[in-house]
């Protein structure tokens, strides 16, 4: 994490973490669970800053940033599956 107070201000801010280490971070804050479809896509990495407080926002950040694509389990989680 490159900001240890951007929390407070409602931020997620990561630079090349890896996605493992992110989904763990998210489902902190999140009601329900953003799960990896398979533990190769554990190792990709992302940078960016998300808000807190708009999931919807920051799964499609995610989808936009990798090559990954979310699909709803229930309606609090989410399966994250290789798009490519």
């Amino acid at each position: 994490i490159i900001s240890v107070t951007a929390w407070k201000e409602g931020q997620l801010v990561y630079e090349d973490i890896s996605l493992k280490d992110f989904i763990q971070d998210l489902n902190r804050y999140y009601v329900g669970k953003v799960i990896l479809q398979d533990r190769q896509l554990e190792n990709l990495r992302i940078s960016g800053v998300f808000q807190i407080g708009d999931r919807d926002k920051t799964i499609k950040a995610i989808e936009n940033l990798l090559p990954l694509k979310a699909i709803p389990l229930t309606s609090n989680n989410i399966v994250l599956y290789g798009d490519k």
